[in-house]
Parts: C-alpha cells; sequence; structure tokens
C-alpha cells in the first residue's frame, strides 16, 4: 500500500481551537470473581506437552505423568513462566515457576481449594499488585485452564459528571491493552449496572459511551487512565486500486476504525470523506472485467497490518491491494508413516488473505478457470482457480 497525505486548506476551519483537556483518574484492583455484578476474569487455556523445557530443573519426583506448558503475566522478558502438571486422573498435582527462576521443586506446588480448582497469589511480571490465578486441568489432562481473578474499578468522567466504571482484563495476561481485547464499563445512565450494549465496551484508543466518544489511554497494569473528551472532525480519503488489465467493476473495501467501527469504501479515484482516525484494511471484494468482457470476483479476507491516518483538514492518498506473496499453509498433523499437507495461500503485502478467483457464470462439468489479476506495473498480483467458467 502506497499513502501519501496532502493538506487541504480549505478545511481548516472545522479544526477545534480548544481541545477538550485530559482528565486523569485512577483504578484500584479488585480482587474478587465478581464486581458491580460483573464477574471477573475469563478461563483461558494453555496447551500441555510432554516435551520438557530445555532450562527447567526439575526437583520433585512424579507420581503420574509430567506434562508442561508457559503461563504468561505481565510484560518483558520474565513475563512467561513454566507450569508443570503431574497428571494423574483425579489425582494430579501442579507446579509453576511463580519465581521464574527455572525450578520446579516443592515449593512450587500450588494448594488445592475447593472442587479441585487450584489457586495462587502471583505478580505479574513490571507490575506490583500481587494477582490470584486460579487453575484446573481439561478433560484428559491436554490442556491447563487459568483464570486471573479480579478487575479494576474506579470512575469515568462522562459529560453527565463521574459514574463507577470497571477494567476488565479479558485475555488473562495482567494487561490493560487498547487493541479491543480487553473491555471498559461505565455505569453511564446511573442504574447501577452495566448494559452489554452500551456501557461495557472493547478497549480501545477511543471508546463510545452513550453519544460521547473520548479518546483513552490507559496504563499497562490499570492504575490511572486519561481520558479526552472529543469529536472526530472530517479529512479526506483518495483510495485507488491501480489494474494495468482490467477494468475494476462495483467493488467493496472494508476497513476497521480505532474504536471498532468497520466502514465499506465504495468509490475509488474519487476523494470521500471520513471521519479522523486510525483505519486497518480488513477485506476486500473487486470485481474486475478481463479484456473479453468476462466479469471476474477476487475475494480478499483477514486482519490486515496497514493502517490509514486520517487526519482532521487533509487529504490522505493511499493505493490499495499491492502485490500478493505466496505463503506454505500447512493442513493436519504428521502422524507416523503419514503425510504431510502442504498448501500455498496467497497474500496481499496489507496482510489479507486471497480467496479464489470466480467468475459470474457457473457450468457444471468444466476445467477449472484461471484469472490473472495484473499491476500498475504489469507484474502478476496473483493467479486463482476456480471449478466457475
Amino acid at each position: 500500500m502506497q499513502v501519501r497525505a496532502v493538506l487541504i486548506g480549505a478545511m481548516m476551519a472545522v479544526l477545534p481551537l480548544c481541545p477538550a483537556p485530559a482528565e486523569t483518574v485512577t483504578f484500584d484492583l479488585v480482587d474478587g470473581q465478581q464486581a458491580m455484578g460483573v464477574r471477573t476474569g475469563r478461563w483461558q487455556p494453555i496447551k500441555l506437552s510432554t516435551d520438557a523445557p530445555e532450562r527447567m530443573v526439575l526437583k520433585v519426583r512424579p507420581r503420574g505423568e509430567l506434562r508442561y506448558g508457559t503461563l504468561s503475566l505481565g510484560q518483558g522478558a520474565r513475563a512467561q513462566r513454566m507450569v508443570v502438571v503431574d497428571y494423574r486422573a483425579g489425582a494430579s498435582a501442579l507446579y509453576v515457576d511463580a519465581d521464574n527462576n527455572g525450578l520446579i521443586s516443592r515449593r512450587n506446588v500450588a494448594p488445592t481449594g475447593e472442587k479441585g480448582i487450584w489457586q495462587m497469589a502471583m505478580r505479574p511480571s513490571g507490575g506490583t499488585d500481587r494477582r490470584t490465578v486460579r487453575f484446573r486441568v481439561g478433560v484428559g489432562g491436554r490442556i491447563l485452564l487459568y483464570n486471573v481473578r479480579g478487575c479494576h474499578q474506579g470512575t469515568f468522567p462522562t459529560k453527565e459528571g463521574p459514574r463507577p466504571a470497571l477494567l476488565l482484563d479479558m485475555d488473562g495476561d495482567c494487561l490493560y491493552t487498547t487493541t479491543g481485547r480487553d473491555q471498559l464499563c461505565v455505569d453511564a445512565n446511573g442504574d447501577g449496572k452495566f448494559s452489554p450494549i452500551s456501557e461495557r465496551v472493547a478497549l480501545r484508543p477511543s471508546v463510545r459511551i452513550g453519544r460521547q466518544e473520548y479518546k483513552l489511554s490507559v496504563t499497562p497494569f490499570g492504575g490511572s487512565a486519561q481520558v479526552t473528551m472529543w469529536d472526530r472532525a472530517p479529512g479526506t480519503l483518495l483510495a485507488t486500486i491501480p489494474l494495468k488489465s482490467g477494468a475494476l467493476g462495483p467493488s467493496i473495501v472494508t476497513l476497521i476504525r480505532d474504536d471498532g467501527k468497520a466502514v465499506a469504501l465504495r468509490t475509488f479515484g474519487e476523494p470521500i470523506e471520513l471521519l479522523e482516525g486510525e483505519y486497518r484494511l480488513a477485506g476486500a471484494d473487486l470485481q474486475v472485467t478481463d479484456k473479453q468482457g468476462a466479469g471476474w470476483r477476487f475475494p480478499f479476507d483477514g486482519n490486515g497490518t496497514t493502517t490509514l491516518k486520517v487526519e482532521p483538514g487533509k487529504q490522505i492518498e493511499a493505493q490499495l491491494i499491492a502485490p500478493v506473496e505466496c505463503r506454505l499453509a500447512v493442513t493436519g498433523e504428521l502422524q507416523p508413516e503419514g503425510e504431510l499437507c502442504v498448501t500455498p495461500d496467497c497474500y496481499s503485502a496489507e496482510g489479507l488473505k486471497l480467496g479464489d478467483a470466480t467468475t459470474g457464470k457457473e457450468r457444471r462439468n468444466s476445467m477449472p478457470a484461471i484469472a490473472e489479476l495484473i499491476g500498475q506495473d504489469g507484474s502478476a498480483i496473483t493467479k486463482g482457480t476456480s471449478g466457475y467458467g
């Protein structure tokens, strides 16, 4: 993807003269399975293996089959620590390298609580508060499930005043990141509970509570957050899909904004207005007519890695769907004296996966058709095959 930004002087009038100041709010750790009626934590899987890590020193006598896994809590190089399950049906034991020193001894054994659930207090790497982590072994002993108990509770500065709020760590790493995996709950209407639709949102750089949008920056361990009330100003995007061979027909490119909202682009080669923010390329459905007049469909999907930053008063120009690369994908597991299936997949430079190219008409008992998407420089972007033609 090629991106270029230019300033549009006529749009400078839409810029706010005095942006709202950021407000700092604090959150306190609440160690419990529920907070304000919301269940905290979520069971996360750890895949277990019978292959022992090289750097581990084992100073316990196993009574069953030893199975090993990795638990990640916190940030930095010391975030990952080993877990060892001494697996016996109905009488397993769990050892956790809580100190992350590579030593497993009797002092690392996890106490067994009610209903066969192990529980330990652990300090995430880089953090200061100890967190209660609960474990239980899955059926057959092939996975270990863990749950980081608790959340962070505080207040959120809405337009109507401070409101009770919770930060929920949904992926069990003891960190709050604005990537959409964790959650923010705000009791915006003051009824003492959280609506799952309007008052419980994914944690992102910007969130919408009620009718108001806020910029949000949370410290990694949830102790505080910077909150800024804002209204997005418009910018302009000029998106093109350059093709040297064939004509582009009615097509759709899907963008995901930094607040999780999906935007469908249907106009290419002409500027369109978009509200400011960062947009990630998430998919495309291209309709292309070849020189013989046949129509072809090239679908792209997946989680793109390239983002477009739309700024107020500026026009950004972007060439979408750059030449693709071929990656090998392994399907299935290799069995003794068996065969391993390796298939090629095509991905754009933005990280989107290309599906099969198809025509609009189906002919039974026909040979697979082949289509080639040619870039502006004359190189083949990709070839697609299907049973249509």
